[in-house]
């Protein structure tokens, strides 16, 4: 919960003070609160919408966010041959 909170205080600190290293601290933040638990892919759901800055500043900022999403769905897609579930049926490693 805690990298999910602070991927959401990156995009914010990112749009108040118009710096790149907040939006990519964030985008880390995020990446790993995709990896450790996956009910935080969808934040990026919510980011554009929060009433900070201008829309030019938001999707400015949510690049990093799209990109570490584009990692993590491939990632996943790779390791576990699907983007979505998963987990219903296990094949024996060997």
């Amino acid at each position: 919960m805690a990298w999910g909170a602070l991927a959401l205080c990156g995009f914010v600190v990112a749009l108040r003070r118009d710096q790149w290293r907040w939006s990519l601290l964030g985008a880390l933040a995020y990446l790993l609160a995709c990896t450790t638990k996956e009910i935080f892919p969808p934040l990026l759901a919510v980011l554009p919408f929060i009433p900070e800055g201008t829309p030019r500043q938001r999707l400015r900022f949510f690049t990093p966010y799209i990109l570490v999403a584009v990692l993590y769905v491939s990632w996943r897609i790779y390791m576990l041959g699907t983007p979505v579930g998963g987990y219903g049926e296990a094949t024996p490693l060997g």
